[in-house]
């Protein structure tokens, strides 16, 4: 029949070619205390036109799981209105712009 298949280092034609990695930058969140965060964000609630849970991890450099529970509190003591629920980014404004819209 035939040869037996030799099994070992399969030849390349033409070029090969290496890929550069590219290196990223991490961002490494603060971890500061809840109540904290919520202070300093219900400081500067009338500055914000609408509130995501990014935003809020931009801006103070919070982990977005921290923001996500901050901005519902915001909710739940009635400072924010639930404009749009959605499953990744609940977007809220604040309550007091809100009402001033409304009455325009």
């Amino acid at each position: 029949m035939g040869k037996p298949k030799k099994k070992g280092r399969r030849k390349s034609y033409g070029r090969r070619t290496t890929v550069k990695k590219t290196e990223t930058e991490r961002i490494i969140r603060e971890n500061i205390m809840e109540e904290e965060a919520l202070r300093i964000v219900q400081k500067d609630l009338n500055t914000f036109k609408y509130l995501t849970p990014y935003i809020l991890s931009s801006k103070y450099n919070l982990r977005l799981s921290q923001s996500k529970n901050i901005l519902r509190r915001l909710h739940e003591k009635d400072l924010i209105i639930l404009v749009d629920k959605n499953r990744r980014a609940p977007l809220y404004a604040p309550k007091i712009k809100r009402q001033q819209q409304e009455r325009k």
